[in-house]
């Protein structure tokens, strides 16, 4: 990749960025959006889906499912590298004798 691919790639990305937020400035859209999910005058049901059961489900489950994922990726990540120094010292121990 040549610098200037990762210039013109961080441009686009700061224009994005200043052009979504100058949008949200000068709109009522992030209020209007927000309205879609939350309702401060229902005291019991503010959030109209919250006791949905998949939500719920994602709600609870979801932390302890993403340590999972992180502590599988991270020993497979260890344990890759064990092998590749492993590897290279059987062929080490190889070439002695």
């Amino acid at each position: 990749m040549t610098p200037y691919r990762r210039f013109y790639e961080l441009i686009i990305v700061l224009l994005l960025a200043i052009l979504t937020t100058l949008v949200f400035w000068l709109t009522d859209w992030d209020y209007r959006l927000a309205a879609i999910f939350y309702h401060p005058e229902k005291l019991g049901d503010v959030w109209p889906l919250q006791h949905h059961w998949f939500l719920k489900l994602l709600f609870d489950y979801a932390l302890p499912f993403i340590v999972a994922i992180v502590v599988s990726a991270l020993s497979i990540f260890l344990l890759s590298h064990i092998h590749d120094h492993r590897k290279k010292q059987r062929k080490k121990n190889l070439k002695k004798s």
